[in-house]
Protein backbone atom coordinates (compact mmCIF):
# COMPACT_ATOMS: atom_id res chain seq x y z
CA UNK A 1 0.00 0.00 0.00
CA UNK A 2 2.96 2.65 0.86
CA UNK A 3 4.59 2.14 -2.01
CA UNK A 4 2.23 2.51 -4.40
CA UNK A 5 0.62 5.82 -2.94
CA UNK A 6 4.34 6.45 -3.04
CA UNK A 7 4.42 5.66 -7.14
CA UNK A 8 1.03 7.95 -7.22
CA UNK A 9 2.65 10.92 -5.62
CA UNK A 10 0.56 10.57 -2.79
CA UNK A 11 2.84 8.76 0.23
CA UNK A 12 0.75 11.00 2.56
CA UNK A 13 -2.07 9.06 2.50
CA UNK A 14 -0.61 6.76 3.70
CA UNK A 15 0.54 8.69 6.58
CA UNK A 16 -2.99 9.39 7.35
CA UNK A 17 -4.32 5.74 6.76
CA UNK A 18 -2.49 5.06 9.96
CA UNK A 19 -3.81 8.08 11.79
CA UNK A 20 -7.16 6.92 11.05
CA UNK A 21 -6.62 3.44 11.77
CA UNK A 22 -4.60 4.12 15.14
CA UNK A 23 -6.68 6.72 16.28
CA UNK A 24 -10.63 5.42 14.44
CA UNK A 25 -13.16 3.22 15.82
CA UNK A 26 -15.17 0.38 14.40
CA UNK A 27 -13.69 -1.07 11.36
CA UNK A 28 -16.68 0.38 9.32
CA UNK A 29 -16.01 3.48 11.09
CA UNK A 30 -12.24 3.83 9.83
CA UNK A 31 -13.29 2.30 6.34
CA UNK A 32 -15.49 5.55 5.57
CA UNK A 33 -12.88 8.27 6.93
CA UNK A 34 -10.58 6.63 4.87
CA UNK A 35 -12.72 6.16 1.59
CA UNK A 36 -13.50 10.31 2.31
CA UNK A 37 -9.86 10.73 2.92
CA UNK A 38 -8.60 9.30 -0.54
CA UNK A 39 -11.99 10.52 -2.33
CA UNK A 40 -10.79 14.08 -1.49
CA UNK A 41 -7.01 13.19 -3.01
CA UNK A 42 -8.87 12.15 -6.52
CA UNK A 43 -8.18 8.46 -5.97
CA UNK A 44 -11.44 6.34 -5.70
CA UNK A 45 -11.14 4.20 -2.72
CA UNK A 46 -12.44 0.73 -3.52
CA UNK A 47 -10.38 0.43 -6.76
CA UNK A 48 -7.62 1.05 -5.00
CA UNK A 49 -8.60 -1.42 -2.37
CA UNK A 50 -8.68 -3.85 -5.18
CA UNK A 51 -5.32 -2.77 -6.81
CA UNK A 52 -3.49 -3.79 -3.70
CA UNK A 53 -5.29 -7.07 -2.85
CA UNK A 54 -8.36 -6.06 -0.67
CA UNK A 55 -8.78 -4.08 2.72
CA UNK A 56 -6.84 -6.94 4.76
CA UNK A 57 -3.67 -5.62 3.12
CA UNK A 58 -3.95 -2.41 4.43
CA UNK A 59 -1.88 -1.87 7.41
CA UNK A 60 -3.99 -1.97 10.96
CA UNK A 61 -7.05 -4.24 8.85
CA UNK A 62 -4.82 -7.33 8.53
CA UNK A 63 -8.11 -9.60 10.34
CA UNK A 64 -10.70 -7.62 8.88
CA UNK A 65 -11.77 -10.51 6.85
CA UNK A 66 -11.01 -13.13 9.46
Amino acid sequence: MQNRLTMMGKENLFFRWIEIVQYGGRHDEVVQKARDVFTAQGIEFDDFVDSVGGITAFPGLEQAGS
